[in-house]
């Protein structure tokens, strides 16, 4: 089955709109394992702060895993996106 690709910008303005509550959005490679670690360490010091954890195989492109995460961290990095303030609402972005 073939996915909707987005460039890097409309999938960063796509998550943001789709999740209005969150504050921090937390990239991770793995499928399994990484989003359950890195949630618990999300949990224990974010609790004032509604984020999401978002798969490396969510992010556009044809490769998914680490060179997709690599990619976007790129873009993201380059395009003054780790904090950013958008419609009102301010961001910020981790990758593990």
């Amino acid at each position: 089955m073939n996915r909707l690709n987005h460039s890097f910008e409309a999938y960063h303005n796509k998550i943001r709109r789709l999740s209005p509550d969150n504050r921090l959005f937390v990239f991770v490679e793995g499928k399994i394992n990484d989003p359950y670690f890195y949630g618990e360490i999300c949990r224990s010091v974010c609790q004032k702060v509604n984020y999401t954890i978002r798969q490396a195989r969510e992010i556009p492109g044809e490769t998914g895993g680490k060179p997709a995460l690599i990619a976007f961290f790129r873009f993201i990095k380059e395009n003054s996106g780790l904090i950013n303030e958008f419609e009102g609402k301010k961001t910020g972005v981790i990758f593990f």
